[in-house]
């Protein structure tokens, strides 16, 4: 009889151990918030759309999970344009769609957001962030990527490499025939994010020894994958537990080495964050703020000008 209530005495604090260790509130974070951790772990689940690259979402995925077991991640890798799409007519049908909306498409967050599809929330960790990457108090910006031009060493010697603005305009006009059908971006026109982001250059050219990328030292504009709660969240309390992972240190200091996509956040270290990248390029990083100027192309008299524009700007001769 000892034995066996012994043994039941130990099996049930090995049960609770887990619960005691969910249960934790983070450091810095008001008393209430283990409301919001046990609302979590009752939901079960946080349903993240994302056009983060699965292999880059894994180690955030399995950090989230151990630090709160009994909250699983199911995590949605789609392009930015379906996940925008999706977000309204799953809110229009009341169909169980995301509860964490995190896209490097900035200007369709901004206006999912001005659309009514985020909910408000002050996350604990807005004060660590720059000002800049939080938009009435609803979306947060989590990383900062400076876009580079990416090039290939067996085609471009190091000597041609542009190192500004200017010397990449003169580079393809020194030699039309040279650069024909040689340069490329993203489609503006079909592409919900236009734009090439160095963290993937930076992995790829880990690997790939023809790869390589610069960022230009007149200017390089910032981005950054901007994170929302969603209105319609079927595990809202999970929703804000992940959103507050993304933006605190555990999580960047995981985002900016096992994910290699660079940190927002100054207090986090290395060579793949913010104070890390700003120190290498200083005042040429220009980040784009999060804010209503984003949805401007989204009127439909701008967009049309806008894009006449770049159709004539990149029209072949």
């Amino acid at each position: 009889m000892t034995v066996r209530l012994s043994f039941l005495l130990l099996a049930t604090a090995a049960s609770l151990a887990p619960v005691a260790a969910f249960a934790q509130v983070p450091p810095g974070y008001p008393a209430s918030y283990q409301a919001v951790i046990d609302a979590a772990r009752k939901e079960g689940k946080v349903i993240v759309y994302t056009p983060t690259d699965t292999n880059a979402g894994r180690p955030l995925v399995r950090d989230f999970e151990a630090l709160y077991p009994g909250v699983k991640v199911e995590y949605n890798d789609m392009n930015t344009t379906e996940i925008y799409n999706r977000v309204i007519a799953e809110a229009a049908s009341n169909n169980a769609g995301a509860d964490v909306v995190w896209s490097s498409a900035m200007d369709q967050q901004v206006k999912l957001v001005g659309d009514g599809y985020a909910v408000a929330y002050d996350s604990p960790e807005a004060a660590h962030l720059p000002s800049w990457a939080i938009y009435q108090k609803q979306a947060y910006g989590t990383t900062f990527e400076p876009v580079g031009i990416v090039y290939n060493k067996r085609l471009l010697p190091a000597s041609d490499v542009p190192h500004t603005h200017a010397e990449f305009l003169r580079l393809l006009k020194s030699d039309p025939p040279r650069f024909q059908g040689k340069v490329t971006t993203f489609d503006i026109e079909k592409s919900g994010s236009g734009f090439l982001f160095l963290s993937y250059a930076h992995t790829r050219a880990k690997k790939d020894p023809s790869i390589a990328y610069q960022v230009p030292k007149d200017y390089a504009l910032v981005l950054s994958r901007v994170a929302f709660v969603s209105k319609t969240a079927r595990n809202p309390n999970a929703a804000k537990l992940f959103l507050d992972y993304l933006l605190s240190k555990r999580g960047q200091t995981t985002l900016a080495t096992a994910s290699e996509l660079p940190s927002i956040r100054a207090d986090v270290e290395g060579e793949n964050t913010m104070a890390g990248l700003s120190k290498q390029y200083g005042k040429s990083l220009k980040p784009i703020a999060i804010d209503a100027k984003l949805a401007t192309y989204f009127d439909q008299t701008k967009r049309i000008e806008f894009l006449k524009q770049w159709q004539q700007a990149i029209k072949r001769p």
